[in-house]
């Protein structure tokens, strides 16, 4: 600047806090129109915190630009060969079906910014990448839950704790929230490079293909539930061939209950099932056993039954979700505790009976127990108004 917009003192304070507001990074002033640089001038960009250049007279601010350009330049063409060469180790990692965590960390040992894999529920996706506490890890998802357009840059803790994310969405913008991932990455992404943005957003599209794999894999897993459910649902089951199938699923020797979920208004048995698949990995990390399957439009799982109750725990998840369903609701009903193939088919009955007293309650994502139905008081609440 050549300083020809100072008349006063207090024009300094002005500039410097607009050049401030819109992230400039250093403030260059000539010498020619007072022969220094005024003090207050100086006194405002100390206050901001802005670097401030004296240019004598002497020296062209074309001179200024063209070195400033020039060094920018070699830093950016170095920054663009290091991302790149990043970009062909994920995609070979990728391509030789690595698995997520090998792809985060990959990323983790080799890019500018750290980040974490998160999903709706604020779950931790994998065990690579940045580690949040719980109450930021569901701040962040909140925000991933309700934000209009990605990528969007969250702040988080207080004081000299605060730290900004940048959330950027695993998947097309046609997939449900509900049931999205989401990765954190440490930073404003507005301040980063080209070639970073970019990066990160070639990370996500990579993960979304990992997970699609995942999905494919766990397809016959999925397959052997829906038929298992079908047969004991149509009431011609072979009590061996239950046994058979139920043994198959690693449910047959431990104590199980059967949870049924549905989302409301407009039915999705694919969704339902994926939404109480993340609910499920949430509240029972340990469970390898569980199974979750569609079966037209409702999902059905078998999990290993727990000293503490799932129903609350599936609640206090399914809560956090409410925000992004948008028309939608999301109902859950959950069987007794039941034991071997005799019981499966009075659990299958109860987790359906649950789930449809559930959609008679009020609320935007409702978890219903069978055994909270056991009161003459609760069966009251149950009734429309």
């Amino acid at each position: 600047t050549g300083m020809m917009w100072r008349r006063t003192a207090e024009d300094s304070a002005e500039f410097v806090s607009t050049a401030a507001a819109h992230r400039v990074a250093c403030v260059a002033a000539g010498d020619a129109a007072y022969g220094e640089v005024p003090d207050d001038l100086v006194a405002a960009c100390r206050e901001h915190g802005i670097p401030l250049l004296e240019v004598p007279i002497d020296v062209s601010f074309a001179t200024i630009t063209e070195r400033v350009i020039r060094r920018l330049t070699v830093e950016r063409q170095g920054d663009l060969a290091e991302q790149l060469g990043l970009r062909r180790r994920l995609l070979a990692a990728v391509a030789e079906g690595a698995g997520l965590d090998a792809l985060l960390e990959l990323w983790a040992r080799d890019a500018e910014v750290g980040c974490g894999l998160l999903t709706a529920t604020g779950r931790a996706a994998v065990r690579t990448g940045v580690t949040l506490d719980g109450s930021h890890a569901a701040k962040l998802a909140a925000r991933f839950l309700t934000a209009q357009r990605f990528p969007e840059v969250v702040r988080v803790g207080r004081g000299a704790a605060a730290a900004s994310y940048s959330l950027f969405a695993v998947g097309g913008s046609t997939e449900p929230r509900v049931s999205g991932w989401f990765l954190a990455c440490e930073g404003d992404h507005r301040e980063w490079p080209r070639a970073l943005q970019e990066s990160v957003t070639e990370l996500a599209s990579l993960i979304a293909l990992e997970r699609e794999r995942i999905a494919e894999s766990r397809r016959a897993d999925r397959v052997a539930v829906e038929q298992l459910v079908r047969l004991v649902l149509s009431g011609r089951a072979d009590p061996a061939e239950v046994s058979a199938r139920l043994a198959a699923t690693e449910q047959a020797g431990t104590p199980y209950v059967a949870v049924s979920a549905a989302m409301g208004v407009r039915p999705d048995g694919q969704l339902a099932r994926d939404v109480l698949d993340e609910l499920l990995t949430t509240v029972a990390p340990g469970d390898d056993r569980r199974r979750v399957t569609a079966v037209d439009d409702e999902a059905v799982a078998l999990v290993a039954a727990q000293d503490v109750s799932v129903a609350d725990a599936l609640r206090e998840e399914a809560d956090r979700l409410g925000v992004a369903l948008g028309e939608r609701r999301l109902l859950v009903g959950l069987s007794l505790r039941a034991e071997g193939p005799a019981g499966l088919a009075a659990a299958l009955s109860e987790s359906r009976q649950a789930l449809r007293l559930a959609e008679l309650r009020p609320g935007r994502a409702v978890v219903l127990g069978t055994d909270e139905i056991g009161s003459h008081a609760l069966l009251l609440g149950t009734v429309p108004d």
